[in-house]
């Protein structure tokens, strides 16, 4: 521009040769092309930034791939040339090779160095954290729950029927009696504590407030914990699981080990009382849940008839089957849930405190953190021991 200058000054005062006229003429010209093409570049650009973020991976992703499979080198001359370039002439550079699908600049641009054109594909993070489907609660929602529940609770039952006999005339006739026990609900308490900074819970954008989020976790938590203790809880601390009668229970079927057949189920059925049967169901873990699907009947046919909806659980002799992988492999469970009870002292509690002070961590308040405790109290015993037949040694 500063020629085009000077030839116009000369050309104004008369001082110009007719050589540096003709200079002037193909000077202006030159300019003028030189601008219509920065401005056509300038609108090709703006329209392609508009459609930059839904395409920039795609076309990296692409370009990455034909270099591999073509063995396509860089080109040093360019990379240099790029090199020296200012940051604005980079980033209208790469755009233009992103427009043009350019394999070897766009190589040379996205070769994993930010200053090359990292800067320009920005992280995109989904508003969304993708959590693993959990299992359903089998037990508590078959169980009797007894809600709220007292301190102590005594739950009376029935151990011995009085029995009939007969006599003949004049005999002294036998005497019978019923039995009883008492099992007692004392609820336990179970609780989960989640510490968390100020500074994650004002940060956070997945998900905010980060801390209503952590805490239908630690609700998901508490639930799946109680679904475990109803199956194999050992009854100090805690709730008593099915597993502690496996070998107190009033209805047992005991297999030679690893041995599970069709005729062992039906026994099963068989064994449990008519009434019990209108609310009957299967419950077993995987690896017993596989044996069972591939028995057979006589006629050579699957005892498992899976549901073609998928909407409801799979049936064995009519009755559904329930998966509860917390239970032993060597047991399978046959019955009504109803007669094991669950007594609940309140709901869930969540508490939130800033001030505490947590074993490990120190005075929350001096730290700007804050504690998230979700705690329930509860008690769970087998009540009714005919209610549910047992299967041992099913692995």
């Amino acid at each position: 521009m500063g020629r085009i200058k000077d030839l116009k000054d000369k050309v104004s005062k008369g001082e110009a040769t007719d050589e540096e006229k003709v200079e002037l003429e193909e000077l202006v010209e030159e300019a003028k092309v030189e601008d219509e093409e920065t401005k056509d570049d300038e609108k090709s650009i703006n329209d392609f930034v508009d459609k930059i973020m839904n395409a920039v991976e795609a076309k990296q992703a692409k370009a990455e791939k034909i270099v591999e499979e073509k063995k396509i080198e860089k080109e040093t001359g360019f990379e240099a040339e790029y090199k020296a370039m200012d940051g604005d002439k980079q980033i209208v550079s790469f755009i233009k090779a992103l427009r043009d699908n350019d394999v070897a600049k766009l190589k040379v641009m996205s070769a994993g160095s930010s200053a090359d054109g990292g800067y320009l594909v920005p992280t995109i993070l989904y508003q969304r954290i993708v959590e693993e489907q959990r299992e359903d609660a089998v037990i508590a929602s078959r169980a009797t729950v007894i809600d709220p529940c007292p301190a102590s609770l005594n739950i009376d039952q029935l151990v011995g029927r009085p029995k009939m006999s007969w006599t003949a005339e004049k005999a002294v006739k036998d005497t019978s009696t019923a039995t009883f026990n008492q099992i007692t609900l004392t609820p336990y308490n179970v609780t989960c504590i989640v510490v968390i900074t100020n500074k994650l819970e004002e940060d956070a954008e997945v998900v905010a407030p980060l801390s209503n989020y952590v805490t239908g976790l630690m609700a998901t938590a508490l639930n799946e914990e109680l679904e475990r203790v109803f199956a194999v809880g050992g009854g100090t601390t805690q709730p008593t699981g099915l597993h502690a009668y496996a070998a107190t229970n009033h209805r047992i079927i005991a297999t030679p080990a690893n041995v599970l057949t069709t005729g062992v189920l039906i026994d099963a059925v068989t064994r449990a009382g008519t009434k019990y049967l209108r609310n009957a169901v299967w419950l077993m873990n995987s690896a017993a849940y596989r044996k069972a699907m591939n028995l057979l009947d006589g006629q050579s046919r699957p005892i498992f008839i899976a549901d073609p909806t998928g909407k409801i659980p799979g049936t064995i002799l009519g009755y559904p089957v329930l998966r509860c992988d917390a239970l032993p492999d060597s047991e399978i469970w046959f019955g009504d849930l109803k007669g094991y009870w669950i007594g609940y002292r309140g709901g869930i509690s969540v508490d939130k405190s800033t001030d505490a002070t947590i074993e490990g961590v120190g005075n929350l308040f001096e730290r700007n953190m804050f504690a998230i405790r979700v705690e329930r109290r509860v008690d769970a015993e087998l009540a009714d021991l005919d209610a549910m037949v047992v299967i041992t040694g099913a692995n």
